[in-house]
C-alpha cells in the first residue's frame, strides 16, 4: 500500500490556512467582533418567577413588530440575566421555559433598553404535560441516528452495557461480548461522543452497569464531523447527569441468579453557577458457560480428529464510580470537569476436556487442562471541557481534553493430565497491559443566512499501549522460560485530523458537504527480535448528505461517507493465550487498515400512531481483515489475521412503531442484507457471499396499578465468513415492573435468554480442516431489581454533557 508521509505540524498549520481563506472568501464571520451585524441597540432584563427566584436558561427570542420575523434570540444565563445586541427598531421579546406561560414584551426603538425584572407565570398545566411527556419513547428514530433510552427498557433494569446493546436493533452480540452494527464487527464505540476505556473491549462494557447510562445513540453513516474510525458506523453510549435545580438522584440494588447482586447511586446538585453530579457502581457477577467442538483435519503429513468439552466458572467483582463539575460562567461561557475510576477483580477458572478420536469418531484416549486465573483492572480518567455560545443562536466554540490510564494484569495456572502419560504437566502466564490515552479537540460552529452553518475541527489522539507476556513450563529441573512466548511489546497510535463541514437548507432540500483529514502514525515495537515496524499515511474522509422533505411528516435522505478501520492491538499482537493448547489466535503486525465507501437511503415516515424508517445501504470495503485457520507441522491450529481483496454488503433496513392500543406499543427493527467476501490464501480462492437476516422485535404493555411489562425477541439469522459460516441464534427476554411509593420507586422482575436457547455456533470447512462449535457463553437467568428516586419520577429525562455528538 502505497502512503503519503507529511509532517504533522505542515498538515495542520495549512488546513488552518485553508479554513481561514474558505471562510473569508465565503464572506462569513470568523470572530466574535466582526461575526455579528452592526449593534446598535442593547435590550438587557432579568427573568423570574412570581417569586423573585431566577428562571436559568428561559428562551429569549427577539421578533420584528412589522411582521413577526424572529430576528435573534438567547438562552438566559443560570441568574435569569440576559443581554442580546440588534439593530435599531421596534421588536417584541417572546420568552419561554418549561412549566411557565410564556411572555411577550414589547421593546421601544432606542439605543439601551433596560427591561429590569420580567415576571414568569407558573403553569400547572404545562407542568402537568411535561410529567406526561417525561415517559421517554424506548426507541426514537431519526434520519441520521438511533436514540436507545435506557431507563425506558425493562430489560435494562439490573443489566450492564452489553445485555443492553444486545436489545437494540440492528446491534448483535457474539458469544465472547464482541459488538457488531448490521452483521460488521468494526464498529467505533463512543462514551460521552469520545473514545474510552468504559468501552474499549467486551470486558470494559460488561462491567458498566446500565443504571449509569442515559441514553445510546446508533448512527449508521458518519459525517466528517466524526472520528473516521468503524466502517459500520459509530454507538454512542451517553452516560446521566441531570441538570434539574437543588437535590435529586436515584439509588438501586439488585440480586439474581446466575450468582449475581448489585447495586449504585448517582446524584446531581445544582445551584447558582454550580451543577455538581456523580455515580456510583458495585456489583458481582457469577457467570458459567460451556462450549462442545468437534474438529477434523486431514493434511498431507499429519491427520487427526478430536472434540472439546469446555466449562468456564467466571467470577467478576467490579465498581466504578464518576464525579464532575458543571460551572457557568456567564451566560456564554461553561467550563466542566469531571473524573471517573474503575477497578475490577476477576477469579476465573477454565476446564477442558480433549477426546481424542479415530477416523471413525471412536475414542483413542484423552487429556484435561485446568486452568486457574486471576486478574485486576484499574483504569483512570480525566476530562476538562469548555463550551462558549454566543448571542446569535446555535454559534458555538467548545475545547475539550481528556486522559485515561488503563492497567490489566492477568495471571493463570494450567494443570493437564491425560491417559498417554502419568506426569502431570505444570504451566504458568501472564499478561500485563497498559494503555494510556490523550485527546485534545477543538470545534466551531458558525451559523449563516437563516438555516446555514459552517463547522470546523482539529483532533488530536495518542494511543499508547504496552503488553509484557510470560510464559513458563515447570519440570523437576526448574522453570523453562520459552524466548517466543516471553516478550515485550509496544504499540504508539498518532492519529492528527481536521475537519470542515458546511449545510444549508434550499426550500424542501437540505445539504451538508464535509472533508476530514487525517495523518495517522503507528509504530509496533518487539523487544525479542529488536524490531520496529512503522506505518505512516494521510487520508481524506468526504462525507454527504441530501435530505429531501417530501411532505409534512415524510423526509428523504441520500448520505454517503468513507471510513476507516485501523487494526487494534489484537489484531496486531503477535503473541497468544495458553488456555486452549490445541488452538490459538495470533495477531499479525504487518496488517494494513481496511477503508470503506458508505452509501445510505433513508425515509422518515411518521404518523400519529408510529414512525417507520426504511433504509437502503452498501459497504464496499478493501483490505478486510479475517481470521484464518492454518494448522502447524505439531497439529496446533492457528488462527491468524489476514489482510483480504474486498468485502460488499448490501441491504435493507427497516425500523418500525406503532400504538396498536393504548396500552400496547409494538417496535421492531429488520436487517436484511447479502455480504460477499473475495480474496485469496495459500493459493486458495476464499470467495463466499451469503444472504443473513437480523430482527429484533418487543411489545410494550403499560398496564393499570403503574404495571409495566415487556417482551423482546431477538433472531440473528446464518451468515457466510471467509472459512465456513456462523449459525442461527435466537432468544427472548420478558420482564415485569411496577411503580411504588407515589411514582418514587420501582421493582422490576426480567427473566433473560427465557427457553435458554442464546447459544452460538460455528463452522470452518476447509478441504483440509473442518470445525464445528456450539458456545453458550451464559446460560439463563433472572433478576429482581429495585430502585427509588428523590426530586425525580420515572423515565425523567436527563441531559449529557454539552452535545453527544462531539467527537471532531
Amino acid at each position: 500500500m502505497k502512503t503519503l508521509s507529511i509532517p504533522v505540524h505542515l498538515f495542520l498549520r495549512a488546513f488552518t490556512v485553508f479554513l481561514f481563506s474558505l471562510l473569508l472568501l465565503a464572506g462569513l464571520p470568523f470572530s466574535p467582533v466582526y461575526g455579528q451585524a452592526k449593534a446598535n441597540m442593547q435590550i438587557r432584563g432579568t427573568v423570574t418567577d412570581s417569586k423573585q427566584n431566577p428562571v436559568s436558561f428561559a428562551t429569549v427570542g427577539v421578533f420584528r413588530q412589522a411582521d413577526s420575523g424572529y430576528v435573534e434570540g438567547v438562552s438566559a444565563g443560570d441568574e435569569g440575566d440576559f443581554m442580546l445586541d440588534v439593530p435599531t427598531g421596534k421588536y417584541f421579546l417572546r420568552i419561554n421555559m418549561i412549566g411557565f406561560e410564556n411572555k411577550v414584551v414589547p421593546v421601544a426603538a432606542q439605543k439601551q433598553v433596560q427591561l429590569g425584572t420580567v415576571v414568569m407565570k407558573e403553569s400547572s398545566h404545562q407542568l402537568e404535560e411535561v410529567q406526561i411527556k417525561s415517559d421517554k419513547e424506548q426507541m426514537e428514530l431519526k434520519l441520521d441516528k438511533r436514540v436507545f433510552n435506557v431507563a425506558s427498557s425493562l430489560n435494562a433494569s439490573g443489566a450492564n452495557a452489553t445485555e443492553v446493546l444486545e436489545n437494540i436493533p440492528a446491534v448483535t452480540v457474539d458469544g465472547e461480548g464482541n459488538i457488531s452494527l448490521r452483521g460488521n464487527a468494526n464498529v467505533r464505540i463512543l462514551v460521552d461522543g469520545k473514545y474510552s476505556g468504559l468501552a474499549n473491549s467486551a470486558d470494559a462494557l460488561q462491567q458498566l452497569q446500565a443504571s449509569m447510562i442515559d441514553k445510546i445513540e446508533v448512527i449508521t453513516n458518519a459525517s466528517a464531523r466524526y472520528d473516521a474510525q468503524g466502517q459500520a458506523g459509530i454507538i454512542n453510549i451517553i452516560l446521566k447527569k441531570d441538570h434539574k435545580g437543588g437535590w435529586n438522584g436515584a439509588v438501586n440494588g439488585n440480586i439474581g441468579y446466575n450468582r449475581q447482586f448489585g447495586g449504585g447511586f448517582n446524584l446531581n446538585y445544582r445551584k447558582g453557577k454550580v451543577n455538581l453530579y456523580g455515580n456510583y457502581a458495585i456489583s458481582q457477577r457469577d457467570q458459567p458457560g460451556k462450549s462442545h467442538t468437534y474438529q477434523r483435519y486431514n493434511g498431507a503429513d499429519t491427520a487427526f480428529t478430536y472434540e472439546q468439552e469446555y466449562t468456564h466458572e467466571r467470577k467478576k467483582f467490579g465498581n466504578n464510580g464518576m464525579i464532575g463539575l458543571d460551572y457557568t460562567i456567564n451566560a456564554y461561557n461553561t467550563l466542566s470537569l469531571s473524573a471517573f475510576a474503575k477497578s475490577g477483580l476477576g477469579n476465573n477458572f477454565y476446564w477442558r476436556k480433549y477426546n481424542d478420536l479415530t477416523k471413525a469418531d471412536e475414542m483413542i484416549g484423552y487429556s484435561l487442562r485446568l486452568e486457574d486465573q486471576k486478574e485486576i483492572e484499574d483504569y483512570y480518567e480525566a476530562s476538562l471541557s469548555y463550551k462558549r455560545t454566543f448571542t446569535r443562536k446555535d454559534k458555538l466554540w467548545t475545547v475539550d481534553m481528556k486522559w485515561s490510564n488503563d492497567q490489566d494484569i492477568e495471571r493463570s495456572a494450567y494443570t493437564e493430565t491425560s491417559t498417554y502419560s502419568a506426569n502431570t504437566d505444570l504451566e504458568r502466564s501472564s499478561v500485563a497491559s497498559t494503555e494510556r490515552n490523550w485527546l485534545f479537540q477543538t470545534d466551531f460552529v458558525q451559523p449563516f443566512g437563516k438555516e446555514g452553518r459552517v463547522e470546523a475541527g482539529l483532533r488530536s489522539a495518542i494511543r499508547q499501549i504496552s503488553n509484557e507476556f510470560g510464559f513458563a513450563e515447570l519440570t523437576n529441573n526448574g522453570a523453562i522460560y520459552p524466548p517466543r512466548y516471553n516478550d515485550l511489546y509496544h504499540y504508539d497510535e498518532y492519529v492528527h485530523a481536521a475537519y470542515l463541514m458546511a449545510g444549508n437548507t434550499f426550500g424542501r432540500l437540505s445539504a451538508q458537504l464535509g472533508l476530514r483529514g487525517e495523518l495517522s502514525d503507528v509504530t509496533i515495537k518487539q523487544r525479542s527480535i529488536d524490531s520496529k515496524n512503522n506505518k505512516r499515511y494521510f487520508n481524506l474522509f468526504p462525507s454527504l448528505s441530501l435530505s429531501y422533505k417530501l411532505m409534512e411528516r415524510n423526509t428523504l435522505q441520500l448520505s454517503y461517507s468513507r471510513r476507516v478501520n485501523r487494526p487494534d492491538q489484537w489484531d496486531l499482537l503477535p503473541f497468544t493465550k495458553f488456555g486452549d493448547n490445541r488452538e490459538m489466535r495470533l495477531g499479525n503486525p504487518d496488517l494494513n487498515p481496511e477503508f470503506t465507501h458508505s452509501f445510505e437511503l433513508g425515509l422518515m415516515q411518521n404518523w400519529e400512531a408510529g414512525s417507520l424508517l426504511s433504509s437502503v445501504y452498501y459497504r464496499n470495503t478493501s483490505d478486510v481483515i479475517q481470521f484464518l485457520s492454518t494448522v502447524d507441522a505439531n497439529g496446533l491450529v492457528q488462527n491468524i489475521a489476514r489482510n483480504l481483496a474486498s468485502e460488499q454488503y448490501y441491504g435493507f433496513e427497516f425500523n418500525f412503531n406503532y400504538q396498536l392500543l393504548s396500552w400496547l406499543k409494538f417496535t421492531t427493527g429488520l436487517n436484511l442484507f447479502r455480504s460477499s467476501v473475495s480474496g485469496t490464501f495459500q493459493g486458495r480462492d476464499l470467495e463466499r457471499s451469503s444472504f443473513a437476516w437480523t430482527d429484533r422485535s418487543a411489545l410494550n404493555a403499560t398496564l393499570p396499578g403503574g404495571i409495566r411489562a415487556q417482551a423482546s425477541f431477538n433472531y440473528r439469522g446464518a451468515q457466510a465468513t471467509a472459512q465456513g459460516r456462523s449459525l442461527a441464534t435466537y432468544y427472548l427476554d420478558m420482564a415485569v415492573s411496577k411503580e411504588l411509593l407515589k411514582g418514587n420507586a420501582t421493582v422490576t422482575f426480567n427473566v433473560r435468554d427465557v427457553f435458554n436457547t442464546r447459544k452460538w455456533r460455528n463452522v470452518t470447512d476447509t478441504p483440509e480442516l473442518f470445525a464445528q462449535t456450539e458456545m453458550q457463553w451464559r446460560p439463563r437467568s433472572f433478576q429482581l431489581s429495585f430502585s427509588y428516586r428523590f426530586n425525580q419520577k420515572a423515565g425523567q429525562e436527563r441531559n449529557s454533557r454539552f452535545d453527544s455528538n462531539n467527537e471532531g
